[in-house]
């Protein structure tokens, strides 16, 4: 997954996916804030979360641009999680609890 270079990021890290990003599945659509200040739906493929700092962001196939991206969660707006059939009220908690499932 190639993302914009970090300083602090390992070199050596496997599939360009930075160290500590923690591992989970799942498909969503979200509603993005752009950086103009728009929305953007997206449906994406997450693979990672990485908590770095104060940002906290999604590693995923994004399905509508055909691409590898990363997505800040403070940027999301809405979720649905298309594999469960539900909306997502709180993105960061339900993404920490899908690391801790694939953990066990």
């Amino acid at each position: 997954m190639s993302l914009p270079p970090d300083p602090s990021d390992d070199p050596d890290s496997p599939s360009g996916v930075p160290p500590g990003a923690r591992a989970l599945q799942a498909r969503w659509r979200i509603h993005y804030e752009t950086q103009d200040g728009g929305v953007s739906v997206r449906t994406v493929q997450i693979s990672h979360l990485l908590e770095r700092g104060p940002r906290q962001q999604i590693l995923a196939h994004c399905e509508t641009r055909g691409k590898d991206r990363a997505f800040r969660i403070d940027r999301i707006r809405r979720a649905y999680d298309l594999d469960r059939a539900c909306r997502v009220d709180d993105p960061l908690a339900d993404l920490r609890r899908a690391c801790e499932q694939d953990d066990h």
